[in-house]
């Protein structure tokens, strides 16, 4: 069973009331927040005014009304311009330590750290629902002899090239991320394991066939992917996980180029050879 759906998650800061004034402010136009901060400005000013004035016995003049609207206008509208300023900058910072924190730096996909927050709350509401949920794990075949052959720089050339057929063959709601060294590994949300079987064979044959340069020399890269399907007895992420890994290492062991899938809680395993 395929099938599409876009995955909506929900980051801590999104609860934080400050977060939400501070994008409400930012959303509004700079006019509009200055006009509404003098206006709350002159309003409270010509009200103090008017009770200072009161209380001292002070004759209540026009003098005194424009005094009191203009001084806060003005004051208002210098403080709203650093105000603003300050807010973005916010914004702009903290938008980068929640990509810092969310996203691989070399690849461009979500870290394992990311990940796992999401899948964790997709295998709750798999085992909730009752739903298909299945897992892959991708590992570059004879990564350590491109670094040796070529260099690093290639073996990080050749790790973003990963992402970029992964993206052509997964679907919107499939997640993606880096899960380690040359490791990579996708939740496939609603996927049953002939699903999950399929598009593994289509990633690997999608890589074998892509062709790479560096340096004028002609780069081929496989890899080896080890797939599992969520069952209603499996217990917690990281069994899932770890089914996964052993069917890495059966499609590894067969020589690379491979997809091995496994049930989760189960030693049945069937190989299929490309």
């Amino acid at each position: 069973m395929l099938s599409e759906r876009r995955s909506v998650v929900f980051h801590p800061s999104e609860l934080n009331p400050s977060n939400r004034l501070s994008r409400w402010f930012l959303g509004t136009s700079l006019v509009h927040s200055c006009l509404l901060i003098i206006l709350m400005s002159m309003s409270c000013s010509v009200a103090y005014t008017m009770i200072a004035l009161h209380l001292a016995d002070i004759p209540i003049t026009w003098p005194a009304y424009v005094v009191a609207l203009i001084t806060p206008a003005v004051i208002a509208l210098a403080l709203t311009s650093v105000i603003l300023r300050l807010m973005r900058e916010h914004e702009q910072t903290r938008n980068i330590l929640l990509k810092t924190h969310q996203y691989d730096s070399l690849t461009g996909v979500y870290n394992r750290h990311h990940f796992m927050g999401i899948a964790e709350r997709e295998f709750e509401l798999a085992r909730r629902k009752c739903t298909a949920l299945s897992l892959l794990i991708m590992d570059v075949d004879y990564f350590r002899q491109v670094n040796d052959t070529y260099g690093y720089q290639c073996g990080e050339m050749v790790l973003r090239e990963i992402i970029g057929v992964c993206k052509d063959v997964l679907r919107s709601s499939d997640v993606l991320a880096r899960y380690g060294g040359d490791e990579f590994i996708v939740l496939l949300p609603l996927t049953v394991r002939d699903g999950a079987n399929a598009i593994s064979a289509r990633l690997c044959k999608k890589m074998a066939e892509h062709g790479m340069l560096w340096k004028d020399r002609s780069v081929q890269i496989t890899f080896s992917v080890g797939v599992v399907e969520y069952q209603a007895d499996t217990t917690n992420l990281s069994t899932l996980i770890a089914a996964a890994e052993r069917a890495l290492y059966c499609a590894k062991a067969a020589g690379g180029n491979q997809v091995c899938s496994v049930v989760a809680n189960s030693k049945e395993e069937s190989l299929k050879r490309l």
